[in-house]
């Protein structure tokens, strides 16, 4: 009567795991293992190193009923590699594996559940309690069509712990500068079904930007994380990237715009981020300022918590850029941008910048990038527009030094030769006739004071000493 039917093992006492890089419960090609049951649950812990409470494979099931502790213990080395739930597909023709992790709670240094394979789940169906101090790989991951069902705790991604919770306060954990708190690919999901706090002090909390992804339910048939709008998120440190756009177009209103575009394309019930310091990221996109900027405010967002390159930044007519302490401006390219014409700014409105000095202040700069000027700049000392690197600047209204200073000023390269744009040319020895590495052009009004002052300055520099600058003498003025 048996015939066909799975294999079947049911533990109930107690487990202690002690091996390194163990498994606790394995059910492998449809095999099934019960670990305690609702009413009479059982305690898992693992106390040393990579281990994995439950793993289920090729069609496999593990049950497991009760709390699971796995925080290296015991281990020296490989720390923040343990796993409670994992489910794998590697034969062809079957689905993947499950894993039902249900009363009790999870703790662990490490990950709560990674599914791999079509067909693959790990329930975390075990209330709120859950506590994951995550290593670099986060705490819930699905690839290749898996999915992580997640009822609910704390995930800490932090490089060093602010809690006692899962290891001792202030342990160093991993660097998390390439990791996610949870990572699902396009074939994959992860379901948050209950409260969740994500306690974020490093790593990445939004990879890709496509806020498609995200689902503040569990309505929609093609996001990859649903259940959005129970995740709260926490920063405990100064070292967590919340975004990267890139190829976006941005229209910054001022304040919080970062951080509040960020909390709704993710659908996250909060986004505190308690006074830490945090970075966003805006690449090979278009960044639009529509509000006045206070370059002196060290507390505004846009001042202090934005990362630029290689974006069309545009002014919009009537808004007004200013600094009382010579802070401008300043953008760069990055390797692989094959023109200066999508690194730079285009200014509608005011730059108005004061208290700088006429050798270090710039109102507006970029490197392989251009200046395109249709409103007004003003520097009492300094420059009004900078460029370096096969930059382009182009006054089309007005340019006033109302001290000293130079009014637009271009030079061949900056003390070091950057890895882009002509600078990149003349480190390899390519540099054409046809490049350009500076090029100036005043098509309105430059108005210069004080004894030394200068319009227009252009100097071809070969400071790398290549005689390929000065050989083909590419200082353009208009």
């Amino acid at each position: 009567m048996l015939q066909g039917l799975p294999s079947e093992v049911n533990i109930y006492p107690n487990v202690v795991l002690a091996s390194k890089e163990g498994i606790a419960y394995m059910g492998d090609n449809k095999g099934v293992v019960n670990a305690g049951t609702s009413a009479n649950t059982t305690t898992t812990t693992a106390v040393n190193y990579k281990s994995i409470i439950g793993f289920a494979r090729d069609e496999g099931v593990v049950n497991i009923h009760g709390d699971i502790e796995a925080i290296d213990k015991n281990a020296t080395q490989n720390k923040f590699e343990n796993i409670a739930g994992l489910a794998t597909k590697t034969v062809a023709g079957t689905a993947g594996g499950t894993v039902n992790i249900e009363d009790g709670s999870i703790k662990i240094s490490g990950m709560a559940g990674f599914a791999s394979g079509t067909g693959s789940v790990v329930n975390i169906n075990n209330g709120l309690n859950n506590k994951i101090q995550t290593g670099e790989n986060g705490a819930l991951a699905a690839v290749d069509g898996g999915k992580v069902n997640f009822s609910g705790g704390t995930i800490y991604q932090e490089d060093k712990a602010t809690t006692s919770d899962v290891v001792a306060a202030g342990s160093t954990t991993v660097d998390h500068a390439k990791s996610t708190p949870f990572y699902a690919d396009n074939s994959s999901k992860i379901e948050f079904k209950g409260a969740t706090t994500i306690n974020m002090a490093d790593g990445i909390l939004m990879p890709g930007t496509d806020a498609t992804n995200y689902d503040g339910g569990n309505t929609s048939a093609t996001a990859k994380y649903l259940g959005m709008n129970y995740v709260t998120v926490n920063l405990t440190g100064d070292n967590a990237i919340l975004r990267t756009y890139t190829g976006d177009t941005t229209n910054w209103t001022g304040g919080t715009t970062g951080t509040t575009n960020i909390k709704n394309d993710m659908k996250l019930a909060a986004l505190n981020t308690n006074n830490h310091d945090y970075k966003i990221y805006y690449i090979d996109g278009i960044f639009n300022l529509n509000n006045n900027q206070d370059l002196d405010d060290n507390n505004d967002e846009f001042n202090k918590n934005l990362g630029l390159s290689n974006e069309k930044f545009t002014i919009a007519n009537g808004v007004t850029v200013s600094s009382a302490t010579g802070k401008g401006l300043s953008m760069a390219s990055h390797d692989g941008v094959a023109t200066n014409a999508t690194t730079g700014y285009t200014n509608n409105g005011t730059v108005d910048i004061t208290g700088g000095t006429a050798s270090k202040t710039a109102a507006i700069s970029t490197s392989f990038g251009y200046v395109d000027n249709k409103g007004t700049i003003n520097v009492d000392k300094g420059i009004g527009a900078y460029g370096v690197n096969g930059s382009s600047l182009t006054n089309n209204n007005a340019i006033n030094i109302t001290l000293s200073g130079v009014g637009m000023a271009g030079f061949a390269s900056a003390s070091k030769l950057k890895t882009y744009g002509t600078d990149d040319k003349i480190s390899s020895g390519t540099l054409l006739a046809a490049d350009k590495v500076l090029e100036i052009t005043n098509n309105g009004t430059i108005t210069v004071a004080g004894n030394g002052s200068i319009g227009l300055y252009g100097n071809t520099n070969d400071i790398a000493g290549t005689g390929l600058v000065f050989n083909i003498k590419r200082s353009y003025f208009k």
